[in-house]
């Protein structure tokens, strides 16, 4: 039985791989939403794909100018979908192991073809090899095809280290040259995201991959540039990592002068701070969540710290006529901010919603009436980039319903798609996630099953559970254990300010049989039902394991 599904998986994913070489992206978006969720599929796909032919099929949709930067009969809303299905079945690829893990090599290929092409495919003389000049260019625009593809999936956390390292390294390396703007022509295809913006900065796609992965990006406000900075003309200290994105790098300007897109460096963060946060309660995860710590979250409140003396110490305006003020009023640090990110990101920051709240959260109730994630989502748009498919729990429909007329959505609306796109992009996107994986699993894993007759929010729920749950196998926190309960536990989540609503119960997001504490901060309300179907079927795949035998990631289909 599994042989003749094997096969069939591996056909579908030859005829996906044909398709992707004709550039025939309807007949590749039938196979990859055919087999959405399947690693085996994945695998089998991604292997065989190459950077070229990757940024070769996005080229096929490509207008001839900026103008024109959609090919004529392309449907945007049809090809947002494609672009998500094929970043994620790339990225759920990435997590693969054992007889179904990429090389190295694949990360690595891709981190040059995003950088430096021509170190990958070599060089042509342009007098005595014109075809070869053409497919050069080509693959330089490819670079910014296949940036698109980082940005909308969920990437394992070794892949976004490849790709963190080599973007960090070339981007101080070649400085204002790193990210050349596009330049379609007849000849190449410069593949623009659906709405028909062109993402050309590669640190820029990188943070909102980040922001999809928590562990990966609190990897990077953490482990990959350890240490802090000084802010110039002040005594304040943030991270390195975050001191690179926020004062370093230069993201793309609008013809404002406004940075666009800059606020993926605060869902990144904020992603930093919410992976800490559920990470078994460390002593590293809670100097991450402290305020005053090195760390993600004493790096966000340094930075709203800033943004607020901007629009009230300083007595600063948005009127350019009033920098000449800024300048003797504020600090060197926060006059560079009011020259290089423009209105939003320094609004954003200086809103008291702005904690940031954690992406398991933000879902629900906080973001029916949160006008700074309608803010985020729309200036995502103006980049390029997709919150949907960073970001699938968020509630777009709620968000837009609920922003009310705040200052910081009159961007939001710009080259914005329909929160019911929004939604259909965040159904196809969560499909690709690892944890939501259909088909085998390699040993070491642990399947779970939706409850009959779950409804929409009880799935949610347990799918936001089994994230966590994936999350800490992949940082190696889990194991067999014996449970042992604290019977304290729900009255020190009550002293501490929590609240248990009817229906629910008080849930260890990281379950004490695989290893987890009984730390407030391993605490969470979570619905009844879903809760003891997760305990009880956990108890059931663990019984016949022995104690301390390590569980690398758990899935729900």
């Amino acid at each position: 039985m599994y042989r003749d599904q094997l096969w069939g998986v591996r056909a579908d994913a030859r005829a996906a791989l044909r398709a992707l070489d004709d550039g025939d992206l309807v007949a590749l978006d039938e196979l990859l939403t055919a087999n959405r969720g399947r690693g085996d599929f994945a695998y089998h796909f991604a292997s065989g794909a190459t950077p070229r032919e990757l940024g070769d099929a996005l080229a096929t949709v490509a207008g001839t100018s900026k103008d024109i930067p959609l090919k004529s009969g392309v449907n945007p809303a049809t090809y947002e979908l494609t672009l998500t299905d094929l970043a994620g079945v790339l990225a759920l690829a990435t997590h693969g192991t054992g007889d179904e893990a990429l090389p190295t090599a694949w990360a690595d290929d891709f981190v040059v073809a995003t950088t430096n092409p021509t170190a990958l495919y070599g060089e042509h003389d342009g007098f005595f090899d014109r075809d070869g000049k053409r497919r050069e260019a080509q693959d330089e625009a490819n670079r910014s095809n296949l940036l698109l593809l980082l940005s909308r999936g969920y990437w394992s956390l070794e892949f976004l280290q490849a790709v963190t390292t080599g973007y960090h390294e070339y981007d101080l390396a070649h400085d204002e040259d790193a990210w050349p703007q596009a330049d379609p022509s007849d000849d190449v295809g410069y593949a623009p995201a659906p709405n028909g913006v062109y993402l050309n900065d590669g640190v820029l796609a990188l943070t909102a991959a980040l922001t999809a992965n928590p562990a990966a990006s609190e990897w990077a406000f953490t482990e990959f540039l350890p240490g802090t900075v000084t802010l110039d003309g002040s005594d304040q200290t943030i991270g390195r990592f975050t001191h690179y994105l926020f004062f370093e790098h230069r993201f793309p300007e609008d013809s404002d002068d406004n940075s666009i897109g800059a606020t993926a460096a605060l869902t990144a963060l904020s992603s930093a701070i919410d992976a800490a946060g559920t990470s078994g309660a460390t002593a590293t995860a809670e100097s991450n969540t402290s305020p005053t710590s090195p760390g993600p979250m004493h790096d966000v409140q340094v930075l709203r710290a800033m943004a607020q003396d901007v629009s009230e110490s300083s007595g600063c305006s948005w009127n350019p006529l009033d920098y000449g003020h800024c300048v003797v009023a504020a600090a060197k640090a926060v006059w560079r901010w009011v020259q290089h990110w423009g209105h939003l990101v320094l609004d954003i920051l200086s809103v008291a919603t702005f904690a940031p709240p954690p992406f398991d959260m933000v879902g629900v109730a906080a973001a029916a009436t949160n006008a700074t994630w309608y803010a985020i989502d729309g200036d995502y748009g103006t980049a390029g980039l997709s919150l949907a498919a960073a970001v699938p729990g968020l509630a777009f429909a709620k968000t837009a319903k609920g922003a009310g007329p705040v200052k910081i959505t009159a961007l939001a609306t710009k080259l914005k798609t329909t929160p019911v796109q929004a939604s259909r992009v965040a159904q196809a996107a969560a499909r690709w996630r690892p944890w939501k994986r259909c088909g085998r699993l390699p040993a070491g894993y642990l399947r779970l099953e939706f409850g009959k007759g779950w409804t929409p929010e009880q799935r949610t729920a347990a799918e936001a559970k089994v994230k966590a749950l994936w999350e800490a196998g992949r940082r190696g926190q889990l194991k067999k254990t014996v449970a042992e309960r604290d019977p304290t536990a729900t009255a020190r989540f009550k002293r501490e300010g929590g609240s248990i609503p009817a229906g629910h119960d008080l849930d260890h997001v990281v379950d004490l049989q695989l290893g987890g504490s009984n730390d407030t901060a391993n605490l969470k309300p979570l619905d009844s039902t879903v809760n003891r179907s997760i305990g009880k079927q956990i108890e059931q795949r663990l019984k016949h394991l022995e104690l301390d035998t390590p569980i690398r990631g758990v899935a729900i289909c």
